[in-house]
């Protein structure tokens, strides 16, 4: 994990070189991400490997991803920005632990399953970026473990269109969420029992944080931070990974 997380600033610089584009070039681009198909990942064994140290002393937050893979700046960069607190134990979460691809051509084994988390520790924080596979049968591993840690009171975080896992999961059933612009419609379609928010970066319902398109999950992952740990370490974290504008979406979410 500590050398996918090296690309982490690329992707996110990538990401900021595509909102530059012209608006009609970004909207067609993000577009045909959207509707790209997911490459499977490899075919090969995963070694056996140490597990990172875990402190017991220290919160964990995990990046929960899908058998058929995971949007890459979703994935990586709230990973980050957990990381870079320095107080929480972060992984990478998914059903099984094999490679599995994201946006890119980023290839990603999970640290833990579902299984390997529940022996080592109940979650804190629980990630949820957008899965290729929203409302297919091939979601249902992580549903369903996301209405476990719902049951527990684990506090929910949603990147841009992970927002409709957990609409397909009936977590946000009656409560207000958003996701990126470009699929609200649709959301609202498919989910009318969710109160969908436009025009907010990121919408804030207690237990369930939920944000909007591309760079508003790295407010989102900010203001979930301060909230767990405080504004100190939300400013840390943003001094960490160069994001200037965490005081500004702190007064207008």
């Amino acid at each position: 994990m500590r050398n996918v997380l090296l690309r982490a600033a690329r992707v996110l610089a990538a990401v900021v070189a595509v909102l530059l584009l012209p608006a009609g070039y970004a909207t067609v681009s993000a577009t045909d991400a959207f509707a790209a198909r997911y490459a499977p990942g490899p075919e090969w064994v995963t070694p056996a490997l140490a597990p990172a140290p875990h402190d017991p002393a220290k919160p964990t937050a995990v990046v929960v991803v899908g058998a058929r893979g995971a949007e890459v700046s979703d994935t990586l960069v709230p990973y980050q920005i957990l990381a870079e607190t320095g107080r929480f134990n972060v992984y990478t979460v998914g059903p099984e632990r094999r490679p599995i691809p994201l946006t890119g051509g980023l290839d990603l084994v999970p640290d833990l399953t579902f299984d390997d988390l529940a022996d080592l520790a109940a979650p804190a924080l629980v990630v949820v970026p957008a899965l290729p596979d929203l409302d297919e049968p091939t979601t249902a591993p992580v549903i369903a473990w996301l209405r476990t840690q719902a049951e527990r009171g684990t506090q929910l975080l949603s990147i841009c269109n992970g927002a409709g896992i957990l609409a397909s999961a009936g977590l946000v059933d009656g409560r207000p969420a958003t996701a990126h612009w470009m699929r609200l419609r649709a959301l609202e379609s498919a989910h009318p029992q969710v109160w969908w928010v436009h025009g907010q970066r990121f919408v804030d319902d207690g237990d369930v944080v939920s944000t909007a398109g591309i760079l508003s999950g790295v407010d989102g992952t900010l203001h979930v931070v301060e909230r767990l740990l405080g504004p100190a370490a939300a400013r840390d974290a943003a001094a960490a990974v160069g994001w200037r504008h965490h005081a500004t979406a702190r007064r207008h979410p």
